[in-house]
């Protein structure tokens, strides 16, 4: 079992802070790191779980020594017997230490990982009553146990808290523990926040399809995208008149023993492609057409991660780029190591993290910021789900400026409602308007595979 990152927690004077709404910080050492950490206090309530019982005591009394009865003066002294004990019970100061471990190391998405809690009381006082809830990260579902337990933790004992949840792509942090404290009598309960951040790293797996779907322009560089160019290569493109100079085994000996001029043949030259895979994650692409679906925008990062080991494969050089509030750029390369690479930065990089940006901006900058990156030889290749005028206007405006463009949209609309469905009809209209400006567009389906998008769109181009 792969044990994270453990952080210990505990206060110094708790019982003195009676706040209410706020939050206070106290500091303690941990008994058993030496390791100073911060426990912070959200809030502490009174329960009123004993409000009636000062009441019950003087209505009991009250009635006693009217109709001079001992068994009610009895049950009101024993009232205020219980009253005098709560007013003295004090509210317990924890100190806990927490260690999280993870059940696998090796994870993908989508697969369930077990994750084990445990919490140590290192102080010197019993803990009554002490509520635990582990602060599982969004987006993260808990498919088995429970993220929340109770228990009464002696000196030196510890609970356990095991649950199971399926990860997802990217850095999911693990932001510590909320903990509720009560004493013996539980008329004030204290909210602690305790420090004990981990955080597990899922990198997306790199399956890469069978064909990529680039365009003619290419690098001056060989490789393996044929192109209309005539010169080394495998496959037959011209016959000219030959040259002095010429290769002799591109000499066409056959017309030559037929009597003929020499001629010399040429072929189709085949070079490497340099493609940018653009990933669109601005507020508007965090679409889906249900709560229980990936968004448009994952979807996107679903098909790059289909894409580039596709390419790398292939031979073409590869490079990264996120559009959204911010704008992040891998330059093409190849190799193992730039593999590595783009596979780590699409995994930790805050911009291609799984939760919509707080923040929208025009993606016009982010446009002019990308072409600037692009060389004259670089492609585009834009995952999208084409859900606003703006990102067509941009793609146009690049495409304009000589880039090879090809979009790949997931599809998010559905047809439920008449603004749903009016939706849909937009969506279809900017699909058009690009493939009149020349962009190819792959027009995905959520319920479709991108191998079976692809070959659909490969027979449209070719038609």
């Amino acid at each position: 079992m792969a044990s994270a990152e453990s952080a210990t927690a505990g206060s110094q004077g708790a019982s003195s802070a009676e706040t209410t709404g706020g939050s206070t910080a106290a500091r303690t050492a941990d008994t058993d790191t030496g390791q100073s950490q911060s426990l912070t206090i959200e809030h502490r309530r009174r329960t009123e779980r004993w409000t009636g019982l000062v009441g019950i005591a003087f209505l009991l009394g009250g009635i006693g020594l009217l109709t001079t009865q001992p068994a009610l003066l009895l049950a009101s002294a024993a009232c205020i017997g219980i009253l005098g004990f709560i007013a003295a019970s004090s509210q317990p100061t924890p100190q806990l230490s927490v260690r999280r471990e993870f059940g696998d190391e090796d994870l993908a998405p989508g697969d369930n990982v077990a994750v084990q809690v445990v919490v140590k009381n290192t102080g010197d006082g019993t803990l009554p009553d002490l509520r635990l809830v582990d602060l599982v990260p969004d987006g993260l579902a808990v498919v088995d146990g429970s993220p929340r337990s109770g228990a009464i933790l002696r000196p030196g004992e510890q609970v356990t808290l095991t649950y199971t949840v399926a990860v997802r792509r990217g850095r999911q942090v693990f932001d510590g523990m909320t903990v509720l404290v009560r004493g013996m009598a539980g008329t004030v309960e204290t909210k602690y926040s305790v420090a004990a951040v981990d955080e597990l790293i899922v990198e997306p797996e790199f399956e890469p399809l069978e064909q990529p779907p680039v365009r003619s322009l290419t690098t001056p560089y060989t490789g393996r995208v044929q192109t209309d160019e005539a010169g080394e290569g495998v496959e037959f493109h011209t016959l000219r008149e030959y040259r002095p100079g010429d290769p002799v085994r591109r000499v066409d000996w056959n017309r030559r023993a037929r009597g003929e001029a020499l001629a010399t043949l040429e072929f189709r030259t085949e070079r490497t492609a340099s493609v940018v895979l653009v990933a669109d994650r601005r507020t508007q692409a965090f679409v889906r057409p249900g709560d229980a679906e990936p968004t448009a925008a994952d979807k996107g990062v679903d098909a790059i991660c289909r894409l580039l080991p596709t390419l790398l494969n292939h031979g073409d050089r590869v490079g990264i780029a996120a559009v959204g509030p911010t704008f992040h750029w891998l330059a093409p390369s190849t190799g193992t190591t730039h593999r590595a690479r783009a596979r780590s930065l699409l995994a930790t990089n805050p911009a291609f993290a799984p939760r919509a940006p707080e923040q929208a901006r025009p993606v016009g900058l982010a446009i002019r910021r990308l072409r600037k990156s692009l060389s004259g030889h670089d492609q585009a290749l834009i995952c999208t789900p084409l859900c606003d005028d703006e990102i067509v206007r941009a793609i146009r405006r690049l495409h304009a400026h000589g880039h090879r463009t090809t979009v790949i949209s997931a599809d998010p609309t559905v047809r439920r409602t008449d603004g749903q469905r009016l939706a849909r009809v937009e969506r279809t209209l900017r699909i058009a308007k690009l493939r009149r400006a020349g962009v190819r567009v792959v027009d995905w389906g959520y319920d479709e595979s991108l191998e079976m998008a692809l070959a659909r769109s490969a027979e449209r181009w070719s038609a």
